[in-house]
């Protein structure tokens, strides 16, 4: 085991893990043609130009104007159902260190993650002191997923909007995930909470919750629906091992360049701060 990283706990509703190993049957030429038969239906045999992904305009501007909180998309999704799961871990590192590596690293397009070859940041407002603040992103990347993902899903690029909030004075940050581009066929939604660890304020905890949801329904599916979402949580738990390692990997690279002692000093001086002016508050309401 690592220094500072704990073991995956993971909880996958709808007929758990068990949905992608002896549940699912069917191999991936089965599904290939399974999915032949949904994209012949569908008559989705779109142009080259329509799978490319699209470029922000001043549309986007206005529409971040009006964000809704994390809270009400993760409300929003949970009405419109799909399969679930959760994964849970901590971190051996101060909740300061890890949110501000998380968007310093989500920002731009970062070697750590090849796949993302560009990033348009919509929106971005810090709040005041001892606020929250909130940044809004599209992030166009590769799809690497395998064929037959690939046939439902629309192509070989794709185009995923992030909200994030975060609190510094409360060491907590949240963050919704979703795909934009073909996201009438397949949708996958991720939920985020980084907060600062309840027994060990020297730790942090996070927690991702994703959420698959197959938009085309019909007899003619064959079952399609579930399988792909079973697949797609199976894969997400893939590519959260990965992005872990990342995170490590961007944690040890702040210990070393001295980063991470200063976010962690600049956090104390923050909340002695903001305990001064509490209790200045309090003396003048007396």
């Amino acid at each position: 085991r690592r220094p500072g990283h704990e073991p995956v706990r993971s909880e996958i509703h709808a007929r758990s893990a068990r949905g992608l190993g002896g549940g699912a049957s069917l191999t991936e030429s089965r599904l290939l043609r399974a999915v032949e038969r949904v994209t012949i239906r569908l008559g989705s045999h779109t142009s080259d130009s329509a799978r490319l992904p699209r470029s922000s305009s001043v549309s986007d501007a206005i529409e971040a104007d009006a964000m809704p909180t994390v809270r009400d998309l993760w409300a929003a999704s949970a009405a419109k159902g799909g399969m679930e799961m959760t994964l849970e871990f901590e971190y051996d590192e101060h909740v300061a260190v890890v949110m501000a590596a998380f968007r310093e690293r989500t920002r731009t397009p970062h070697a750590s993650m090849p796949l993302v070859h560009r990033v348009d940041v919509l929106r971005e407002h810090f709040g005041s002191r001892g606020g929250w603040s909130t940044r809004k992103r599209r992030f166009f990347t590769h799809n690497d997923a395998p064929e037959w993902v690939r046939r439902i899903s629309g192509g070989d690029y794709l185009v995923g909007i992030e909200r994030i909030e975060w609190n510094d004075a409360e060491g907590r940050m949240r963050m919704y995930t979703v795909n934009e581009s073909h996201a009438e066929k397949i949708v996958a939604e991720e939920l985020c909470v980084i907060k600062r660890h309840p027994k060990d304020a020297s730790r942090t905890v996070k927690t991702l919750t994703v959420r698959a949801r197959l938009c085309i329904r019909g007899w003619w599916t064959l079952g399609l629906s579930t399988l792909a979402e079973r697949f797609l949580l199976g894969r997400y738990e893939l590519l959260v091992q990965q992005g872990k390692k990342i995170e490590l990997d961007e944690i040890q690279r702040w210990r070393v360049s001295g980063r991470a002692a200063e976010a962690r000093r600049r956090a104390e001086t923050e909340k002695t701060a903001l305990l001064l002016l509490a209790n200045e508050a309090e003396s003048a309401s007396e």
